[in-house]
Parts: C-alpha cells; sequence; structure tokens
C-alpha cells in the first residue's frame, strides 16, 4: 500500500494573511595571530551596521513571516499564528503534499518546501490562474541543511557542493565544492569548506577568495555585519569576522561553547550553549556574561528562529519554545495542538488524524471512519479530496495515467440530499450530523494491463452499502 494526498485549497487562506501582514583576511589577521584571544565589543554609540543578510530569506524547518509559521508534519503543511505573549495557536494543517517536508520558507507570493522529491514553489497568491499548482525546481532532498532565498535565486549545500537553482523552473549550477557551512549576502555566499577555510563566493559562482584559515569544522551565522563562526569543538572561544574591515577576531567565553550548537545573535547579544548545556548571554557592548535562567537548546539555522527575544524550533513531533532571558520556556505537542484547534473550531475533517492500521487485515482509520481493507493481497492507496471526501485508488491503474478510482467516500450533512444527483452510490454509513456517502466510478478505470487488480479490488468495495452485513465501512458516533 502506498499512500498519498494532495494539496488543499485552503493554504491560500492562511497565506493571504501573510501577504496582507506584509505592508586570506586581506593579511590584516594572520593564521598565527589568531592565537592571541581578544573580546570582540561594539560600541553603543557607533551607527547602527549595515546588515548583510537583508533580502535573504532562509528556508528552515520552522519558519516564520509576520507572525505566521509554518512547518512540515510529515507529508502536511502546518502553520499557526504567534500570539502577543508569544506562544503559537490557532495549529492548522493545511494540507498534504504527498512527500515529506523537510524545511519551508515564503518568497515574493508562493512558498518554497525541501521534500523528499526535491525543491518545490508553491503559488498560493490569489490572483494568479494557476493557484495552487506546484512547481518542482529540483531534484535534490534537502533533508538536512536547508536553503536560502536571494534575489530570485536558491542557494543550498548537498553533499559538499554549493548549488543554486533560480525560482523560475531553470538549470541547476554548481558554485563551489567542499563546502559544509555557507551563509548568503547581499556582498556574496560566506562559506567553511572542509579544510575549515573560511571563503567568500560569489552569487554567481563566478569568483572566490580564501579569506582565513581557521580550522573549523563548526557553523557560520551571518548577523549584522560580522560573521560568528564556531569551531566544532568545546572551546572556550568563538571567530568573529567583520565583513566590512575584512579583520578577524576571537571572541572569547566564560564556558567552553557546546560543539553541537550554533551561536545566534540578538539585539546586541550574543546567545551560545555551554558544553553542559547551560544557556548563555554575552553583551556585545560591554562585554558582560551571565547564564541564563532558561532551560534551551538553541536551534540549529535551518531548524528554527528568533523573534521579540523568544527562540523557536521544531524537532520530532513537538514544536520548542522560550523567552530567552527568563525562566519560561515550553514545548508543544503538534498532534495535540492540531486536534484541539480543528476540536475548537468545530470544523469537520473527514481525515483528521487519518492514517492505515493492521488487525489481521489492514484498515484506513481517522477520527471520524474505520474503512476495513480486503484480506488478499493489493495495491490499494488513497487520496484525501477535500474536508469532506477521500478515495480509494488502485494504484498501478492510477500511475498508469487511467484514473484508478475505486471508490469515493463523501461526508454529507444529514439535511442535504444533494448526493442524489450521482449516478452511482450507495449509503455507507451514518453518524449523529453527517450521512456518508459511497460513489462509484461509471468511467473505464483502468488499463489492459491492470485490470484484473483494478476489478478485483473493485469486487471487494461494491459491500459498501449500511444494509450489507459485510460493509467494511464504519463511522463513530460523532458528539
Amino acid at each position: 500500500m502506498k499512500r498519498r494526498e494532495f494539496v488543499l485549497p485552503g493554504l491560500a487562506l492562511i497565506f493571504a494573511l501573510v501577504l496582507f501582514a506584509m505592508t586570506g583576511c586581506s593579511g590584516k589577521v594572520h593564521a598565527d595571530s589568531t592565537q592571541e584571544t581578544s573580546r570582540t565589543v561594539q560600541k553603543k554609540e557607533q551607527i547602527t551596521a549595515e546588515d548583510y543578510t537583508e533580502g535573504v530569506v532562509r528556508g528552515s524547518e520552522l519558519f516564520q513571516k509576520n507572525g505566521v509559521i509554518f512547518w512540515g508534519y510529515g507529508d502536511q503543511l502546518c502553520s499557526a499564528l504567534i500570539g502577543e505573549d508569544g506562544l503559537p495557536y490557532e495549529f492548522v494543517s493545511e494540507g498534504s503534499m504527498g512527500e515529506e517536508i523537510y524545511s519551508v520558507a515564503v518568497y515574493d507570493g508562493a512558498l518554497y518546501l525541501a521534500t523528499d522529491i526535491g525543491l518545490i514553489r508553491l503559488p498560493v497568491d490569489q490572483a494568479e490562474e494557476e493557484q495552487g499548482y506546484a512547481v518542482v525546481l529540483g531534484n535534490d532532498r534537502l533533508s538536512i541543511e536547508g536553503f536560502q532565498i536571494y534575489e530570485d535565486y536558491i542557494y543550498y549545500t548537498y553533499g559538499y557542493s554549493l548549488y543554486r537553482v533560480p525560482t523560475e523552473p531553470g538549470e541547476r549550477e554548481e558554485l563551489e565544492e567542499d563546502i559544509t557551512r555557507m551563509q548568503v549576502t547581499s556582498k556574496g555566499i560566506y562559506c567553511l569548506n572542509r579544510e575549515g577555510e573560511l571563503l567568500l563566493v560569489s552569487l554567481d559562482g563566478m569568483e572566490r577568495k580564501t579569506l582565513c584559515k581557521l580550522d573549523s569544522q563548526g557553523d557560520i551565522g551571518v548577523f549584522g555585519d560580522k560573521a560568528y563562526i564556531t569551531t566544532g569543538e568545546a572551546e572556550d572561544y568563538i571567530y568573529v569576522y567583520d565583513l566590512e574591515q575584512e579583520e578577524l577576531e576571537k571572541l572569547e567565553l566564560e564556558e567552553d561553547i557546546c560543539p553541537y550548537y550554533p551561536v545566534w545573535v540578538w539585539e546586541g547579544k550574543l546567545y551560545y550553549n555551554s558544553e553542559d548545556y547551560k544557556l548563555y548571554c554575552i553583551d556585545l557592548a560591554d562585554g558582560e556574561e551571565e547564564q541564563l535562567p532558561t532551560d534551551f537548546d538553541l536551534p540549529d539555522y535551518n531548524e528554527g528562529f528568533m523573534l521579540d527575544g523568544f527562540g523557536y524550533y521544531k524537532l520530532s513531533d513537538s514544536i520548542y519554545w522560550a523567552r530567552l532571558g527568563e525562566d519560561f520556556s515550553g514545548k508543544l505537542d503538534i498532534d495535540r495542538a492540531l486536534s484541539e484547534t480543528a476540536a475548537a473550531s468545530g470544523e469537520y475533517d473527514i481525515a483528521r488524524n487519518i492514517g492505515v492500521g493492521y488487525d489481521k487485515t489492514e484498515f484506513l482509520y481517522s477520527d471520524h471512519f474505520v474503512l476495513n481493507m480486503p484480506d488478499f493481497p493489493s495495491d490499494w492507496d488513497y487520496e484525501v479530496l477535500s474536508k469532506t471526501a477521500f478515495q480509494i485508488v488502485h494504484y498501478p491503474s492510477r500511475d498508469a495515467g487511467y484514473g484508478g478510482n475505486v471508490v469515493s467516500i463523501m461526508a454529507y450533512d444529514k439535511d442535504d440530499d444533494s448526493y442524489n444527483i450521482l449516478p452511482h452510490y450507495t449509503v455507507a454509513g451514518e453518524s449523529r450530523d453527517k450521512i456518508y456517502i459511497a460513489c462509484f466510478p461509471t468511467d473505464v478505470q483502468f488499463s489492459r494491463e491492470t485490470e484484473k487488480g483494478w476489478r478485483q479490488l473493485s469486487e471487494f468495495f461494491q459491500q459498501i452499502d449500511v444494509n450489507d452485513p459485510d460493509n467494511p465501512f464504519s463511522c463513530a458516533w460523532d458528539p
């Protein structure tokens, strides 16, 4: 059995809300000179530094745009809002892409998703004629590193190579080899390679320059006009590279840094996790350092974000958050949050918590129904069509281009008898508020090669009838 669903049109609504809300080191520092530690200090009276990442959009596992967050949960694209208290609320599953979603970004009227089948652009501007049609931009499976978008190009590493593809369908370009970490800026792409060198690669890949030999196996993050580089070891310092002056310094830490986490800079303060997983903060203006009361692991740059003094990231089945300066943190279970939002809104979704189980034979289930599958081997699949409908298909027939539809199950309100116009249907079951209709195809749904398998599956589902004792469909008596 294969599982596949398709994106739902409700995605455009939440995205419309987002759109509405938008109204060597030049010879100055040599490799051996970095042995002298010094504390990098930013003067409060200086003019605000240039932000070299302005305009750069970083795809991440948990992405935020104007108070709306997006993430992939298996093959579902989910969203939520961030309240004034900093907590996410109104969790919603916008639908399914049919493939696992790893990271998300919003850029120029579209969603960009890193999935099992590659990079996908999903236009959701309601003015688009082809609203909701997904476009595959590249086949690389970006399950770990994420991607960054700048001036209509998507940049990412795959293996140890640095690539870019245009946001419109086009050719992939390899820009550099042996890259482990990168950050796109308006000045170019700052990279660490496998030799631990800091490089600057032009946005088109035509020029490259070795800035420093740092022997770093860590991470790089650009904040304002500086790059903050960890070593990848439990050291009591990190590197700070001034992008404007092209100068390198060491920022000395009071504690050994945990080698598994990057550092974050927010409003003049640098945050890092120590080797014993405590959270520390350095004021970059006066050098004062303190341990924070929050029990929070800083996310990788492609895992989450910081917003208004909060840190957020997604890990496995939960979203974690914390106010970094206070003992105020927690996590939210995604499954529970989605269910609670749907229940509170009273919105009906026939596929809520849909899944496949096994008890002597396979069965398809959700919060509202159970559909038993045949006890003989069969090539079945299911497709969620809307909030009120799904269908069972014979996937060899579908993949051969003949549809493969075996039966569609649709939920109607009890006072809605519009299903009477359907050419071939039965009543599959009734709950307190819904009547479930099984609709069978009246045209050919198979090829000559797949006819036998389709007919065997179809014969089994012809038993779907509320008056048939062998009816494989049953529904919950919804409260």
